[in-house]
This record gives structure tokens, sequence and C-alpha cells, in this order.
């Protein structure tokens, strides 16, 4: 995955948001589902990413997918 798709899935639909907001959001994360959004967000593919963590293809992309999801509601949660 390349890095300009990682930082957009970061941004979708927050346009407006400050730096510090988003930064505060990502705080709110547990520790297996920040890393790999930051690391997907530096342009790491999958299977390094897996050998970094030490977890199967599968997992990671299980934490990615739910860490965006818990990102996303965080987020929704501060913009309403």
């Amino acid at each position: 995955m390349h890095k300009e798709k990682g930082l957009y899935v970061f941004n979708e639909g927050y346009n407006n948001l400050r730096r510090d907001e988003f930064l505060g959001a990502l705080g709110k994360l547990d520790e297996i589902y920040l890393r790999p959004l930051q690391m997907i967000s530096e342009g790491y593919q999958y299977e390094e990413m897996a050998k970094s963590l030490n977890i199967p293809v599968g997992t990671l992309k299980s934490r990615i997918h739910h860490g965006r999801k818990k990102l996303r509601k965080i987020l929704k949660g501060w913009l309403n």
C-alpha cells in the first residue's frame, strides 16, 4: 500500500481537522491499533508490517480495519 493511500485514509472526510486534534484522536487508540496505522501511513507493505510486529498478515489487516473504525468513531464524536 502506498504512503499516499495511508495518509488519504486518515484524512478521509476530515479536511478541516487540525493536526493537534488528529494527533489527540490517535493517542486514544490502543497500541495494537495505533502502530499498524502509523506504519501504513509511513508506506510499509503488509508483509513488512506483519513481520516487524510478529503477527500474521490476516491479524494485521484486522487490526488496521478495526483501528480505522475506532479512529473514525473518535473523530466523529469530536466533530459532532
